[in-house]
């Protein structure tokens, strides 16, 4: 028929009852609801931009699939807390993520902050993180919501083309001297 059903049986005395539900239209929402999650999926791994989640609370950080390539963790060993997200940050930028963060618990306001995670194999990558509140139902703010891109191929661009430019002023300047 084209259609989705959804049956009920209920036994009672002297046989069952079956009740039919036309459940149609909530699958193919279903189906258009996996299409996009599949969509946005795509999308975040071509732009490399992942996502975390602090509750305020507990101290709990979430890490989606993305997020978890770019700090190069498993997901299933991440241990959730926010010391061991810490951990995931280059040595050398974790107190300014750490006064950010406590910043962003503190007053909520939407923010910005670059720094270096060390991955697995030892390799620096760059990231960005936008971060701003998250509310529960109430309104109340109950987390830090945290968009991250990794940006290491951009810096790598950025600082070969600062070289080049330093190699032709230097070359431009060569050249004047020589004549």
């Amino acid at each position: 028929l084209g259609r989705w059903y959804a049956a009920r049986i209920d036994p009672f005395d002297g046989g069952i009852s079956v009740f039919f539900h036309d459940v149609t239209e909530h699958q193919k929402l279903q189906a258009e609801l996996r299409a996009n999650q599949a969509r946005l999926l795509s999308i975040q791994r071509i732009a490399r931009v992942g996502s975390w989640d602090l509750d305020i609370a507990g101290m709990r950080v979430t890490l989606d699939d993305i997020g978890a390539e770019i700090y190069d963790v498993e997901l299933e060993s991440f241990g959730g807390s926010y010391e061991a997200f810490i951990q995931l940050v280059d040595p050398g930028d974790r107190d300014r993520v750490r006064e950010a963060d406590k910043r962003a618990i503190a007053t909520g306001i939407p923010a910005e902050n670059a720094y270096r995670v060390v991955d697995r194999s030892g390799a620096v990558r760059h990231v960005v993180e936008r971060s701003g509140p998250g509310y529960d139902e109430q309104g109340r703010r109950v987390s830090v919501r945290c968009a991250i891109q990794d940006v290491t191929d951009l810096r790598r661009k950025e600082n070969a083309l600062s070289e080049s430019k330093t190699l032709l002023e230097i070359g431009q300047r060569l050249a004047v001297m020589g004549s």
